[in-house]
């Protein structure tokens, strides 16, 4: 049995939208070093959302490593999955 972890499914996302090597996505990579500016990175949340499954708040927070990005999925990860559900719904709010 094969686990993907954080870091691993952020890799594979920025190689499919930024065409990058995996030996450079190390957890100290700065996203400006491997060129994720302002824009890429909102996109980059869009899909963490899609491959998660949670909300990313619109709120700004300070992600400047991958591993900051991958420690901050983690966060919204256990804290969306520990949320009560709101009366009527089936998802957490």
């Amino acid at each position: 049995m094969t686990t993907t972890t954080t870091l691993d499914a952020l890799r594979a996302i920025l190689a499919k939208d930024h065409a990058l090597p995996h030996g450079r996505m190390t957890p100290e990579a700065t996203l400006e070093d491997l060129g994720i500016d302002s824009l890429a990175t909102i996109e980059m949340l869009w899909n963490v959302e899609a491959e998660f499954g949670i909300e990313v708040p619109s709120e700004p927070v300070p992600l400047a490593t991958l591993g900051d990005v991958a420690d901050y999925v983690d966060e919204l990860v256990a804290a969306q999955a520990d949320a009560p559900l709101a009366p009527g719904s089936t998802t957490a709010t």
